[in-house]
């Protein structure tokens, strides 16, 4: 066999018929230079997983916040609330924050 030629011709013959040439072109098309290309989807996968976590992290906040909102039923509460959380006090009252230092 001469060094130029193919080894198996019904290869080549099939990678130049054009149909074949149009289908392999659209398909790396598709998979790698078109806007929805494989590498979108995995990132958009992965968008997806992380927005899921943060569902399931948000839904546990809003059931931790409607258990303390159904604590604060009587004005008891909201008052020692207000002054633990915001240290609201009352007009004749002196408030003084001590912070310890930790060494």
């Amino acid at each position: 066999m001469a060094s130029g030629t193919p080894q198996n011709p019904n290869i080549v013959k099939i990678l130049t018929n054009r149909y074949v040439f149009t289908a392999l072109v659209f398909f790396v098309w598709m998979l790698l230079i078109d806007g929805n290309n494989i590498f979108s989807q995995f990132r958009i996968k992965n968008q997806i997983e992380e927005m899921k976590e943060k569902k399931i992290y948000y839904e546990k906040e809003i059931k931790t916040v409607n258990q303390s909102l159904k604590e604060l039923n009587n004005k008891a509460t909201i008052e020692k609330f207000a002054r633990e959380t915001y240290l609201m006090k009352r007009s004749s009252e002196d408030i003084y924050v001590v912070e310890q230092d930790n060494k």
